[in-house]
């Protein structure tokens, strides 16, 4: 019974799972090449106004972008693209797909080694196969079924000085001292299945949270293994 609780409390972290969202994210129209283009400058109007805001002053979501597999996306993903880089868009999609696939090899390209390895330490898992599975299964409460994502929606963003990311960077530095680790960024995600029709954003009253951080020059998926 106490290895189940430890388990499950294990799976909100590796899945990162927010609960102050109850609403289901919805994603904005995009252009047929599944690209959405966007502009550097915006037009304010409103009563006697007619004012240029820079893309900088923009919040997160304001030029929000559709990748797809042109760019490398395992699925189709909408990120907005001041924030999120293509690179890290391709991790978030991986990552997000494998959990769906119970794809191992995708899961292992998503996650950095130490970071993935740090978890399967923590909940006592044998392989990634293992840990993958639990994930996967775990979701079917909400699903009703099996199911593959084939959409994932980047809904809010938190950089750095707002959010500690040690508990994070912790474990991939104590098996990695030299590991040079920058760029550390949160994103709140809805994931879509079912043709996106479905939520599961919608279903668990939830956001997935995914951390990706940039280590040694390239953007992963880390996890809490704190």
């Amino acid at each position: 019974m106490k290895n189940n609780l430890r388990k499950t409390s294990a799976l909100l972290a590796a899945l990162m799972l927010a609960v102050s969202c109850a609403s289901c994210g919805k994603k904005s129209s995009s252009s047929d090449s599944g690209t959405q283009k966007t502009s550097s400058k915006n037009m304010v109007e409103g009563p006697g106004s007619n004012v240029d805001i820079s893309d900088s002053d923009m919040p997160y979501g304001a030029k929000m972008t559709e990748y797809g597999t042109e760019e490398g996306c395992a699925i189709k993903t909408y990120v907005d693209s001041r924030y999120v880089s293509v690179e890290e868009a391709v991790q978030l999609s991986k990552f997000i797909a494998a959990v769906g696939k119970n794809d191992v090899a995708m899961f292992e390209e998503a996650v950095y080694p130490a970071s993935l390895k740090a978890m399967l330490n923590k909940l006592k898992f044998d392989t990634t196969k293992d840990y993958l599975s639990y994930l996967h299964d775990s979701l079917l409460q909400y699903t009703e079924g099996e199911y593959e994502f084939d959409y994932v929606n980047s809904e809010k963003y938190v950089g750095e000085g707002v959010y500690d990311y040690s508990p994070i960077t912790d474990p991939i530095l104590a098996a990695e001292p030299d590991a040079e680790i920058t760029n550390k960024k949160q994103l709140e995600v809805d994931a879509l299945f079912d043709h996106s029709n479905k939520s599961i954003h919608y279903r668990m009253g939830s956001y997935i949270i995914v951390n990706i951080l940039t280590i040694n020059g390239k953007p992963y998926v880390a996890l809490d293994a704190s």
